[in-house]
Protein backbone atom coordinates (compact mmCIF):
# COMPACT_ATOMS: atom_id res chain seq x y z
CA UNK A 1 0.00 0.00 0.00
CA UNK A 2 2.61 2.38 0.63
CA UNK A 3 4.91 1.81 -2.71
CA UNK A 4 0.53 2.41 -4.00
CA UNK A 5 0.63 5.74 -2.48
CA UNK A 6 3.57 7.44 -3.25
CA UNK A 7 3.70 6.13 -6.49
CA UNK A 8 1.00 8.88 -7.51
CA UNK A 9 3.45 11.45 -5.48
CA UNK A 10 6.73 10.72 -7.44
CA UNK A 11 4.28 10.65 -10.89
CA UNK A 12 2.94 14.30 -9.75
CA UNK A 13 6.27 15.87 -8.86
CA UNK A 14 7.49 15.73 -12.55
CA UNK A 15 4.49 17.15 -14.01
CA UNK A 16 4.12 19.98 -11.79
CA UNK A 17 7.46 21.34 -12.46
CA UNK A 18 8.88 22.28 -15.95
CA UNK A 19 12.66 22.31 -17.01
CA UNK A 20 13.73 25.92 -17.20
CA UNK A 21 16.35 24.70 -19.98
CA UNK A 22 18.88 25.29 -17.41
CA UNK A 23 21.70 22.99 -16.33
CA UNK A 24 21.33 21.70 -13.82
CA UNK A 25 17.44 22.25 -14.80
CA UNK A 26 14.83 22.87 -12.27
CA UNK A 27 13.39 19.30 -12.77
CA UNK A 28 16.64 17.76 -11.68
CA UNK A 29 17.34 19.98 -8.92
CA UNK A 30 13.79 19.35 -7.54
CA UNK A 31 14.21 15.72 -8.14
CA UNK A 32 17.55 15.36 -6.52
CA UNK A 33 18.75 14.01 -10.00
CA UNK A 34 22.03 14.72 -11.56
CA UNK A 35 21.36 16.50 -14.73
CA UNK A 36 22.46 15.33 -17.68
CA UNK A 37 24.16 17.35 -20.62
CA UNK A 38 22.83 15.58 -23.39
CA UNK A 39 19.80 16.30 -25.67
CA UNK A 40 18.82 18.49 -27.80
CA UNK A 41 21.52 21.44 -27.74
CA UNK A 42 18.63 24.16 -28.57
CA UNK A 43 17.16 23.42 -25.12
CA UNK A 44 20.53 23.88 -23.51
CA UNK A 45 21.61 27.26 -22.67
CA UNK A 46 25.50 27.30 -23.12
CA UNK A 47 27.93 27.31 -20.29
CA UNK A 48 30.04 29.33 -18.75
CA UNK A 49 32.97 27.37 -20.41
CA UNK A 50 31.16 27.69 -23.47
CA UNK A 51 33.06 29.09 -26.78
CA UNK A 52 32.11 32.31 -28.03
CA UNK A 53 31.43 32.34 -32.42
CA UNK A 54 33.78 34.56 -34.04
CA UNK A 55 32.14 36.43 -36.82
CA UNK A 56 32.60 35.45 -40.59
CA UNK A 57 35.18 36.68 -43.13
CA UNK A 58 31.71 38.02 -45.20
CA UNK A 59 30.24 39.77 -42.02
CA UNK A 60 33.92 41.57 -41.62
CA UNK A 61 33.74 42.86 -45.16
CA UNK A 62 30.17 43.77 -45.06
CA UNK A 63 31.14 45.62 -41.66
CA UNK A 64 34.05 47.14 -43.45
CA UNK A 65 31.95 48.30 -46.50
CA UNK A 66 29.64 49.83 -44.40
CA UNK A 67 31.60 52.01 -42.42
CA UNK A 68 33.49 53.36 -45.63
CA UNK A 69 30.16 54.54 -46.67
CA UNK A 70 29.67 56.21 -43.35
CA UNK A 71 32.71 58.08 -44.25
CA UNK A 72 32.21 59.01 -47.08
CA UNK A 73 28.74 60.39 -45.94
CA UNK A 74 29.84 62.52 -43.46
CA UNK A 75 32.38 64.01 -45.63
CA UNK A 76 29.79 65.22 -47.96
CA UNK A 77 27.87 66.48 -45.24
CA UNK A 78 30.90 68.24 -43.86
CA UNK A 79 31.71 69.68 -47.22
CA UNK A 80 28.14 70.98 -47.53
CA UNK A 81 27.97 72.62 -44.42
CA UNK A 82 31.44 74.37 -45.57
CA UNK A 83 29.67 76.11 -48.83
CA UNK A 84 26.79 76.80 -46.89
CA UNK A 85 28.54 78.87 -44.55
CA UNK A 86 30.22 80.38 -47.08
CA UNK A 87 27.62 81.77 -49.07
CA UNK A 88 25.28 82.63 -46.02
CA UNK A 89 28.50 84.84 -45.56
CA UNK A 90 28.40 86.61 -48.90
CA UNK A 91 25.09 86.81 -49.31
CA UNK A 92 23.05 87.61 -45.79
CA UNK A 93 22.35 91.40 -46.74
CA UNK A 94 21.07 91.11 -50.75
CA UNK A 95 18.00 89.82 -51.62
CA UNK A 96 18.75 86.85 -54.42
CA UNK A 97 17.38 85.40 -56.62
CA UNK A 98 19.42 83.56 -57.07
CA UNK A 99 20.60 83.37 -54.40
CA UNK A 100 19.60 80.24 -53.59
CA UNK A 101 19.94 80.24 -50.01
CA UNK A 102 18.47 77.25 -47.46
CA UNK A 103 16.93 73.88 -49.46
CA UNK A 104 19.77 73.98 -52.12
CA UNK A 105 23.41 74.30 -50.94
CA UNK A 106 25.06 73.68 -54.30
CA UNK A 107 27.40 75.59 -55.92
CA UNK A 108 26.52 75.88 -59.17
CA UNK A 109 28.34 77.67 -62.15
CA UNK A 110 26.74 81.09 -62.88
CA UNK A 111 26.54 82.09 -66.33
CA UNK A 112 27.92 86.27 -67.08
CA UNK A 113 25.04 87.75 -69.38
CA UNK A 114 27.76 90.59 -70.14
CA UNK A 115 30.41 87.92 -70.96
CA UNK A 116 32.04 86.79 -73.92
CA UNK A 117 30.71 83.24 -73.77
CA UNK A 118 29.83 80.63 -77.04
CA UNK A 119 27.79 78.59 -74.21
CA UNK A 120 25.03 79.86 -72.16
CA UNK A 121 22.40 78.27 -70.33
CA UNK A 122 18.78 78.82 -71.44
CA UNK A 123 16.32 81.18 -70.70
CA UNK A 124 13.67 78.66 -69.58
CA UNK A 125 16.20 76.32 -68.00
CA UNK A 126 15.00 74.79 -64.77
CA UNK A 127 17.94 76.15 -62.57
CA UNK A 128 17.07 79.47 -63.10
CA UNK A 129 13.44 78.77 -62.26
CA UNK A 130 14.16 77.43 -59.31
CA UNK A 131 16.22 79.72 -58.65
CA UNK A 132 13.56 82.51 -58.40
CA UNK A 133 11.19 80.34 -56.38
CA UNK A 134 13.34 79.79 -53.92
CA UNK A 135 14.52 83.60 -53.55
CA UNK A 136 10.67 84.66 -53.64
CA UNK A 137 10.26 82.03 -50.84
CA UNK A 138 12.70 83.52 -48.85
CA UNK A 139 11.65 86.87 -49.48
CA UNK A 140 7.99 86.82 -48.72
CA UNK A 141 9.46 84.79 -45.16
CA UNK A 142 7.80 86.52 -42.09
CA UNK A 143 10.99 86.58 -40.21
CA UNK A 144 13.16 89.06 -42.66
CA UNK A 145 10.67 91.62 -41.31
CA UNK A 146 12.30 91.39 -37.75
CA UNK A 147 15.73 91.36 -39.20
CA UNK A 148 18.17 94.73 -37.56
CA UNK A 149 19.96 94.76 -41.13
CA UNK A 150 16.88 95.50 -42.71
CA UNK A 151 15.79 98.31 -40.93
CA UNK A 152 19.66 99.66 -41.07
CA UNK A 153 19.75 99.03 -44.88
CA UNK A 154 15.99 101.04 -45.30
CA UNK A 155 17.71 103.87 -42.94
CA UNK A 156 20.04 104.32 -45.58
CA UNK A 157 18.62 104.26 -48.32
CA UNK A 158 16.19 107.27 -46.65
CA UNK A 159 19.14 109.34 -45.70
CA UNK A 160 20.87 108.55 -49.57
CA UNK A 161 17.64 110.05 -51.05
CA UNK A 162 18.05 113.79 -49.33
CA UNK A 163 20.77 113.53 -52.06
CA UNK A 164 20.64 114.80 -55.40
CA UNK A 165 22.49 112.63 -57.41
CA UNK A 166 23.20 113.72 -60.87
CA UNK A 167 23.63 109.68 -62.30
CA UNK A 168 19.95 109.26 -61.76
CA UNK A 169 18.72 111.04 -64.51
CA UNK A 170 21.08 108.84 -67.25
CA UNK A 171 20.11 105.66 -65.89
CA UNK A 172 16.36 105.24 -66.29
CA UNK A 173 16.29 105.03 -62.36
CA UNK A 174 14.63 108.63 -61.71
CA UNK A 175 11.91 107.86 -59.41
CA UNK A 176 14.21 107.59 -56.14
CA UNK A 177 10.80 106.77 -54.13
CA UNK A 178 10.10 103.54 -56.16
CA UNK A 179 13.10 101.87 -54.59
CA UNK A 180 12.12 102.49 -51.24
CA UNK A 181 8.53 101.29 -52.18
CA UNK A 182 10.28 98.04 -53.55
CA UNK A 183 12.25 97.99 -50.57
CA UNK A 184 9.04 97.76 -47.98
CA UNK A 185 7.04 95.40 -50.63
CA UNK A 186 10.64 93.18 -50.51
CA UNK A 187 11.78 93.00 -47.20
CA UNK A 188 7.84 93.23 -45.14
CA UNK A 189 5.81 91.31 -47.91
CA UNK A 190 1.91 91.44 -47.66
CA UNK A 191 1.25 89.56 -51.11
CA UNK A 192 3.27 87.42 -52.56
CA UNK A 193 6.62 88.80 -54.70
CA UNK A 194 7.20 88.05 -58.04
CA UNK A 195 10.63 87.26 -59.77
CA UNK A 196 11.09 90.57 -61.62
CA UNK A 197 10.37 92.52 -58.70
CA UNK A 198 13.49 90.75 -57.13
CA UNK A 199 15.45 91.25 -60.07
CA UNK A 200 14.46 94.66 -60.74
CA UNK A 201 15.07 95.46 -56.72
CA UNK A 202 19.05 93.94 -57.80
CA UNK A 203 19.87 96.08 -60.74
CA UNK A 204 18.04 99.39 -58.65
CA UNK A 205 20.76 98.71 -55.87
CA UNK A 206 23.66 98.01 -58.50
CA UNK A 207 22.48 101.45 -59.98
CA UNK A 208 22.72 103.34 -56.45
CA UNK A 209 26.12 101.34 -55.29
CA UNK A 210 27.64 102.83 -58.71
CA UNK A 211 26.27 106.01 -57.83
CA UNK A 212 27.32 105.68 -53.93
CA UNK A 213 30.91 104.69 -54.72
CA UNK A 214 31.41 108.35 -56.48
CA UNK A 215 30.77 110.14 -53.24
CA UNK A 216 33.53 111.21 -51.34
CA UNK A 217 32.09 111.23 -47.79
CA UNK A 218 30.42 107.68 -48.15
CA UNK A 219 30.09 105.89 -44.55
CA UNK A 220 30.56 102.53 -46.39
CA UNK A 221 34.27 101.57 -47.83
CA UNK A 222 35.02 101.28 -51.50
CA UNK A 223 35.54 97.46 -50.96
CA UNK A 224 32.22 97.16 -49.45
CA UNK A 225 30.76 98.55 -51.82
CA UNK A 226 32.64 96.65 -54.76
CA UNK A 227 31.59 93.57 -52.76
CA UNK A 228 27.38 94.13 -52.82
CA UNK A 229 27.53 95.66 -56.37
CA UNK A 230 29.09 92.51 -57.14
CA UNK A 231 26.24 90.45 -55.61
CA UNK A 232 23.56 92.68 -57.42
CA UNK A 233 24.95 92.74 -60.84
CA UNK A 234 25.15 88.69 -60.35
CA UNK A 235 21.87 88.47 -58.89
CA UNK A 236 20.21 90.64 -61.70
CA UNK A 237 21.93 89.04 -64.51
CA UNK A 238 20.00 85.73 -63.90
CA UNK A 239 16.89 87.72 -63.24
CA UNK A 240 17.23 89.27 -66.90
CA UNK A 241 17.96 86.02 -68.78
CA UNK A 242 14.48 84.94 -67.70
CA UNK A 243 12.32 84.38 -70.53
CA UNK A 244 9.38 86.72 -69.57
CA UNK A 245 11.49 89.12 -69.17
CA UNK A 246 12.07 89.53 -73.12
CA UNK A 247 8.41 88.52 -73.32
CA UNK A 248 5.81 89.99 -71.02
CA UNK A 249 5.16 93.76 -71.59
CA UNK A 250 5.31 95.20 -68.18
CA UNK A 251 6.73 98.48 -66.71
CA UNK A 252 8.77 96.17 -64.43
CA UNK A 253 10.18 94.34 -67.25
CA UNK A 254 10.83 97.80 -68.95
CA UNK A 255 13.08 98.92 -66.44
CA UNK A 256 14.71 95.50 -65.77
CA UNK A 257 15.93 96.16 -69.57
CA UNK A 258 16.82 99.51 -69.39
CA UNK A 259 18.97 98.42 -65.90
CA UNK A 260 20.07 96.23 -68.55
CA UNK A 261 20.83 97.95 -71.44
CA UNK A 262 23.35 100.29 -69.11
CA UNK A 263 24.98 97.51 -67.96
CA UNK A 264 25.87 96.67 -71.32
CA UNK A 265 26.36 100.25 -72.86
CA UNK A 266 29.21 100.32 -69.78
CA UNK A 267 30.90 97.11 -70.76
CA UNK A 268 30.75 97.33 -74.59
CA UNK A 269 28.80 94.93 -75.41
CA UNK A 270 26.95 96.50 -78.62
CA UNK A 271 24.92 93.70 -79.61
CA UNK A 272 23.63 93.16 -76.44
CA UNK A 273 22.76 96.20 -76.13
CA UNK A 274 20.51 96.50 -79.07
CA UNK A 275 18.94 93.58 -78.30
CA UNK A 276 17.99 94.77 -74.89
CA UNK A 277 16.97 98.10 -75.82
CA UNK A 278 14.92 96.84 -79.04
CA UNK A 279 12.84 95.02 -76.76
CA UNK A 280 12.61 97.71 -74.28
CA UNK A 281 10.73 99.90 -76.71
CA UNK A 282 8.54 96.80 -78.22
CA UNK A 283 7.27 96.74 -74.74
CA UNK A 284 6.91 100.77 -74.23
CA UNK A 285 4.66 100.52 -77.72
CA UNK A 286 2.89 97.66 -76.39
CA UNK A 287 2.57 99.04 -73.32
CA UNK A 288 1.17 103.09 -75.19
CA UNK A 289 3.69 104.49 -73.22
CA UNK A 290 4.20 106.85 -76.94
CA UNK A 291 0.82 107.67 -76.80
CA UNK A 292 -0.27 110.80 -74.50
CA UNK A 293 -3.95 109.55 -74.12
CA UNK A 294 -2.26 106.86 -72.78
CA UNK A 295 0.04 108.19 -70.35
CA UNK A 296 -2.28 110.88 -69.24
CA UNK A 297 -4.94 108.86 -67.55
CA UNK A 298 -2.51 107.48 -64.70
CA UNK A 299 -1.42 109.47 -61.32
CA UNK A 300 1.01 112.26 -62.09
CA UNK A 301 3.82 110.71 -60.39
CA UNK A 302 3.38 107.78 -62.26
CA UNK A 303 3.05 109.52 -65.53
CA UNK A 304 6.24 111.79 -64.61
CA UNK A 305 8.68 108.20 -64.44
CA UNK A 306 6.79 106.14 -67.62
CA UNK A 307 7.99 109.95 -69.29
CA UNK A 308 11.14 109.97 -68.64
CA UNK A 309 11.23 106.17 -68.75
CA UNK A 310 9.89 106.37 -72.52
CA UNK A 311 11.79 108.82 -73.35
CA UNK A 312 15.44 107.72 -71.95
CA UNK A 313 14.57 104.49 -74.29
CA UNK A 314 13.91 106.38 -77.22
CA UNK A 315 17.40 108.47 -76.66
CA UNK A 316 19.29 105.09 -76.23
CA UNK A 317 17.00 103.45 -79.74
CA UNK A 318 17.90 106.29 -82.18
CA UNK A 319 21.40 106.61 -81.08
CA UNK A 320 21.83 102.63 -81.53
CA UNK A 321 20.16 103.27 -85.10
CA UNK A 322 22.43 106.06 -86.11
CA UNK A 323 25.70 103.78 -84.60
CA UNK A 324 24.57 100.15 -86.38
CA UNK A 325 23.11 101.88 -89.67
CA UNK A 326 19.58 100.11 -88.14
CA UNK A 327 16.17 101.59 -88.79
CA UNK A 328 14.89 102.34 -85.31
CA UNK A 329 11.80 100.47 -83.52
CA UNK A 330 10.28 103.38 -82.40
CA UNK A 331 9.05 105.50 -85.11
CA UNK A 332 8.46 109.77 -84.65
CA UNK A 333 5.14 109.53 -86.53
CA UNK A 334 3.80 107.07 -84.01
CA UNK A 335 4.62 109.46 -81.26
CA UNK A 336 2.91 112.22 -79.39
CA UNK A 337 3.89 111.74 -75.78
CA UNK A 338 5.52 115.10 -74.15
CA UNK A 339 8.22 115.36 -72.33
CA UNK A 340 8.19 116.16 -68.18
CA UNK A 341 8.05 119.96 -67.22
CA UNK A 342 11.37 121.73 -66.38
CA UNK A 343 11.38 122.00 -63.00
CA UNK A 344 11.25 124.95 -61.05
CA UNK A 345 14.11 123.87 -57.96
CA UNK A 346 17.84 125.23 -58.91
CA UNK A 347 19.30 122.09 -58.51
CA UNK A 348 16.91 120.03 -60.99
CA UNK A 349 16.35 122.80 -63.80
CA UNK A 350 19.62 122.04 -65.48
CA UNK A 351 19.52 118.38 -65.23
CA UNK A 352 15.88 118.95 -66.83
CA UNK A 353 16.89 121.09 -69.68
CA UNK A 354 20.00 118.65 -71.02
CA UNK A 355 17.64 115.67 -70.97
CA UNK A 356 15.19 117.45 -73.48
CA UNK A 357 18.16 119.04 -75.47
CA UNK A 358 18.98 114.73 -75.68
CA UNK A 359 16.01 114.22 -76.89
CA UNK A 360 16.03 116.94 -79.47
CA UNK A 361 19.64 115.48 -80.25
CA UNK A 362 17.97 111.81 -80.76
CA UNK A 363 15.39 112.93 -82.74
CA UNK A 364 17.51 115.04 -85.62
CA UNK A 365 20.01 111.50 -85.21
CA UNK A 366 17.12 109.92 -86.32
CA UNK A 367 16.14 111.86 -89.01
CA UNK A 368 19.71 111.74 -90.32
CA UNK A 369 19.47 108.48 -90.70
CA UNK A 370 15.61 108.02 -92.38
CA UNK A 371 16.55 110.96 -94.87
CA UNK A 372 20.20 109.96 -95.79
CA UNK A 373 21.29 106.87 -95.23
CA UNK A 374 18.30 104.55 -94.94
CA UNK A 375 17.83 101.76 -97.56
CA UNK A 376 14.83 103.88 -99.27
CA UNK A 377 16.67 107.55 -98.64
CA UNK A 378 19.93 104.84 -101.04
CA UNK A 379 17.71 104.76 -103.91
CA UNK A 380 16.95 108.41 -104.22
CA UNK A 381 19.02 110.77 -106.86
CA UNK A 382 22.18 112.11 -104.87
CA UNK A 383 21.48 115.81 -105.50
CA UNK A 384 18.54 114.77 -103.32
CA UNK A 385 20.54 113.71 -100.21
CA UNK A 386 22.58 116.55 -100.93
CA UNK A 387 19.49 118.86 -100.50
CA UNK A 388 18.34 117.28 -97.38
CA UNK A 389 21.80 117.36 -96.05
CA UNK A 390 21.97 121.08 -96.45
Amino acid sequence: MESQDTAPKQRVIPRAVRCNRLVPCSNCTISGLDCPRGGNPRSARPAEDAQVSLPSQDTLSYFARFEAKLADLQLEVDGLKEQLQTRDSTDNTVPSPHCSTGSNPVVRQQHDVFGDHTQEEGDSSFGRQALNAIQVAELTSSESSHSPAVAQHLASLRDMARVQPILYYFHGVYDRLQIEKLCRRIYFPLDSVSAAEVTLLNGMLSVVLRELDNIDDSEITSEEITRYQSICESQFQTGLEVYEVMAMPTRENVMILVIGMVHAQIRAKLPLQWSLTSTAARHCLALGYHREHRVSRLPSAEAASVRRLFWHIYIADKNLSSRLGRTSIIQDLDVDTGLNAVSDEPGRTPWDQAFASFVEFARIQGKIYDSLYSPSAKKSQPENRVAVAF
